[in-house]
């Protein structure tokens, strides 16, 4: 999986946001605002990375337990299905 073209982060304050760089995947006015770990996993998945290369990327620059990582994981990947941010190829 990675991120689809037409996406772009932006940091204000410490914190990142999503941004729409076409208007082809904005489904509302929603606002996605990204904290550092999303931003760390944001930036392997501009890449092809599996769910299990980002688990092992997390622990290891985390360090935080497996299953804390894919509990984590899970939840971002679900917010970025949502809005389409995310190819799977």
């Amino acid at each position: 999986m990675k991120i689809r073209q037409g996406f772009a982060l932006k940091e204000v304050s410490n914190q990142y946001i999503v941004l729409y760089e076409t208007k082809e995947y904005r489904q509302n006015n929603d606002i996605i605002v990204i904290n550092q770990s999303g931003k760390f996993l944001w930036d392997l998945l501009l890449d092809f990375n599996t769910k299990e290369d980002l688990i092992q990327q997390l622990c290891q620059h985390y360090q935080v337990t497996y299953q804390q990582a894919l509990e984590d994981i899970e939840i971002f990947l679900s917010h970025l299905e949502k809005y389409q941010i995310i190819e799977f190829s």
